[in-house]
Protein backbone atom coordinates (compact mmCIF):
# COMPACT_ATOMS: atom_id res chain seq x y z
CA UNK A 1 0.00 0.00 0.00
CA UNK A 2 1.33 3.43 -0.92
CA UNK A 3 1.12 6.18 1.67
CA UNK A 4 -0.78 9.31 0.63
CA UNK A 5 -0.56 12.86 1.96
CA UNK A 6 -3.59 14.61 3.42
CA UNK A 7 -4.19 18.15 4.60
CA UNK A 8 -6.48 19.25 7.38
CA UNK A 9 -9.86 20.58 6.27
CA UNK A 10 -10.17 24.23 7.29
CA UNK A 11 -12.67 24.47 10.12
CA UNK A 12 -13.36 27.03 12.80
CA UNK A 13 -12.92 25.96 16.41
CA UNK A 14 -13.50 27.81 19.68
CA UNK A 15 -10.48 28.07 21.98
CA UNK A 16 -8.97 30.03 24.82
CA UNK A 17 -5.53 30.04 26.38
CA UNK A 18 -5.25 29.06 30.03
CA UNK A 19 -3.50 31.67 32.21
CA UNK A 20 -2.38 31.75 35.83
CA UNK A 21 -4.86 34.55 36.60
CA UNK A 22 -7.86 32.39 35.69
CA UNK A 23 -7.75 30.49 38.99
CA UNK A 24 -7.93 33.64 41.10
CA UNK A 25 -10.29 35.63 38.89
CA UNK A 26 -12.88 32.86 38.23
CA UNK A 27 -12.56 33.54 34.50
CA UNK A 28 -13.94 30.14 33.52
CA UNK A 29 -17.27 30.75 35.23
CA UNK A 30 -20.08 30.65 32.71
CA UNK A 31 -18.13 28.98 29.90
CA UNK A 32 -19.92 25.99 28.34
CA UNK A 33 -17.21 23.51 29.34
CA UNK A 34 -17.07 20.94 32.10
CA UNK A 35 -13.83 20.50 33.94
CA UNK A 36 -12.02 21.25 37.14
CA UNK A 37 -9.90 24.35 37.61
CA UNK A 38 -7.36 24.36 40.39
CA UNK A 39 -3.78 25.18 41.34
CA UNK A 40 -1.00 22.57 41.38
CA UNK A 41 2.53 23.55 42.44
CA UNK A 42 1.60 27.26 42.24
CA UNK A 43 0.43 26.86 38.61
CA UNK A 44 -3.12 26.95 37.31
CA UNK A 45 -4.29 23.53 36.18
CA UNK A 46 -7.45 22.59 34.29
CA UNK A 47 -8.56 18.96 34.15
CA UNK A 48 -11.09 17.93 31.53
CA UNK A 49 -12.53 14.58 30.41
CA UNK A 50 -11.97 14.13 26.67
CA UNK A 51 -12.76 11.42 24.13
CA UNK A 52 -9.25 10.07 24.77
CA UNK A 53 -9.58 10.15 28.57
CA UNK A 54 -8.79 12.71 31.26
CA UNK A 55 -6.39 15.46 30.17
CA UNK A 56 -4.66 18.11 32.25
CA UNK A 57 -3.83 21.54 30.91
CA UNK A 58 -1.49 24.00 32.57
CA UNK A 59 -0.95 27.73 32.13
CA UNK A 60 -0.08 28.48 28.49
CA UNK A 61 -2.02 25.51 27.09
CA UNK A 62 -5.14 26.01 24.99
CA UNK A 63 -8.58 24.57 25.73
CA UNK A 64 -10.32 23.75 22.45
CA UNK A 65 -13.93 22.92 21.62
CA UNK A 66 -13.87 20.73 18.51
CA UNK A 67 -16.31 20.29 15.66
CA UNK A 68 -18.39 17.70 17.55
CA UNK A 69 -18.46 19.78 20.75
CA UNK A 70 -15.65 17.74 22.29
CA UNK A 71 -13.24 19.48 24.66
CA UNK A 72 -9.50 18.89 24.70
CA UNK A 73 -6.27 20.66 25.57
CA UNK A 74 -3.40 21.55 23.26
CA UNK A 75 0.14 22.72 23.99
CA UNK A 76 0.83 26.29 22.84
CA UNK A 77 3.60 25.28 20.41
CA UNK A 78 1.30 22.82 18.59
CA UNK A 79 -1.65 25.22 18.66
CA UNK A 80 0.44 27.92 16.94
CA UNK A 81 1.48 25.48 14.19
CA UNK A 82 -2.07 24.22 13.65
CA UNK A 83 -4.40 27.21 14.07
CA UNK A 84 -4.57 30.88 13.21
CA UNK A 85 -7.05 33.43 14.47
CA UNK A 86 -10.02 33.90 12.17
CA UNK A 87 -10.23 37.44 10.84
Amino acid sequence: MKRKNYKKIPITIAAFQLTDSMATNNELTGLPIKGHLGVVNNNVCFTVDTLEGRMRAVSGDWIITGVEGEIYSCKDSIFKKTYEEEK
